[in-house]
């Protein structure tokens, strides 16, 4: 992400010189609105493959918070293996203590098996004397006793590690999504600068042309209404490009329609990273885990891992609800909802909407759900 900042900042820098040629004559100033132009369509090429990071990011996003919750359940399971191994312990202990109240009353006196009982004694004093002169019970004990406490440390130190790669997951996660933020809100403020100077030279150029105008008033007039004219005659209602859809052999699921309907029904929502739920928004994989959810089929929160949960199927056999995919490793998802079109959360910009398939691109992949 920062490197798309860098990339974008001189285009403001190299943008100033033209301001301030603005004002100097008609030729320099139609140079000036070609190369600002050029400028801010070279920007919004960059904003549109910036955006693209952004929705990686956002995918990256729900990956690493799915690792984190196992991270923590594998961190309950550890903590239920400690509390099993401390009660080992505890039940150790308890009959050391009543081996050592035995030894006291019977031989009079049981410090060293004591001292291992309160954590002092160390192997210098767990010597061959002593075991030599306790039972044998009393030696199977101690050995429980310190083997217990050992595989007790390498739980606690386990549970300690995994505490931390989670909380460092979550760093880096809220990292990332920030410095997609900051890049993308960079951009879109770099692009507005750049075209407020457009229109400040597009004003000028009106000013200029207004002038010129004005000395052959009665002459523009006519034309206008000449072309006016002309217009009407042949203006006809155009024809909206044709797509030609896959055709459907088979009636879809009633998992799929009801995913489908969902899906149509939150148009207009915000795209939002790692949304969701209607109340918030959605991003790409969001939007169709939760579609599905409402037929009672999960999905995860991820379009890679949706790629891998869904049934692999041909443009051909393309139907309602099912799944398309973009990248080799897919890092964007869309329902599609006939007719050559889907239904997507694509761009922060953008609220959720129907596109043409090819909207995003070229689809690397299209999945069933089957779940």
């Amino acid at each position: 992400m920062k490197k798309s900042i860098r990339v974008l900042a001189p285009a403001l820098i190299a943008a100033a010189p033209f301001v301030q040629q603005a004002s100097v004559s008609q030729p320099a100033q139609a140079q000036t609105m070609g190369s600002l132009q050029a400028q801010a369509a070279s920007i919004a090429s960059q904003i549109s493959q910036l955006n693209n990071e952004v929705a990686i990011y956002a995918e990256k996003y729900d990956y690493a918070q799915s690792q984190l919750q196992q991270i923590n359940t594998n961190i309950a399971t550890v903590k239920q293996q400690i509390a099993q191994q401390q009660a080992k312990v505890d039940a150790i202990k308890q009959q050391l203590s009543q081996e050592a109240i035995a030894s006291y009353m019977n031989m009079g006196g049981a410090s060293t098996l004591v001292s291992v009982l309160q954590g002092t004694a160390t192997q210098a004093t767990l010597s061959q004397s002593f075991l030599a002169s306790v039972s044998m019970n009393q030696q199977d004990l101690v050995t429980g006793y310190q083997q217990a406490n050992a595989e007790l440390s390498l739980e606690q130190a386990k549970l300690t590690t995994e505490q931390s790669q989670a909380q460092n997951q979550v760093a880096q996660v809220k990292d990332a999504a920030q410095q997609a933020q900051n890049a993308t809100a960079q951009d879109q403020s770099l692009l507005a600068s750049v075209k407020g100077q457009i229109a400040t030279l597009v004003q000028q150029q009106l000013q200029q042309q207004q002038i010129a105008r004005e000395k052959a008033a009665q002459a523009a007039l006519a034309l206008q209404q000449q072309q006016q004219k002309a217009a009407q005659k042949v203006l006809a209602p155009s024809a909206m490009p044709s797509y030609k859809a896959p055709a459907t052999s088979a009636p879809i699921t009633q998992a799929m329609q009801i995913a489908l309907n969902a899906a149509l029904s939150m148009q207009g929502k915000p795209y939002v990273w790692g949304g969701a739920s209607p109340s918030v928004g959605f991003d790409c994989s969001g939007l169709m885990m939760w579609a599905y959810q409402q037929a009672g089929i999960s999905l995860p929160h991820n379009a890679a891992m949706q790629y891998q949960v869904t049934q692999r199927i041909s443009y051909s056999q393309l139907q309602p609800g099912d799944l398309i995919f973009f990248g080799m490793l897919p890092y964007h998802v869309a329902m599609y909802i006939g007719g050559g079109k889907m239904v997507v959360a694509d761009d922060p910009q953008w609220p959720i909407h129907v596109v043409p398939i090819s909207w995003d691109g070229t689809p690397s992949a299209f999945g069933q759900v089957t779940g």
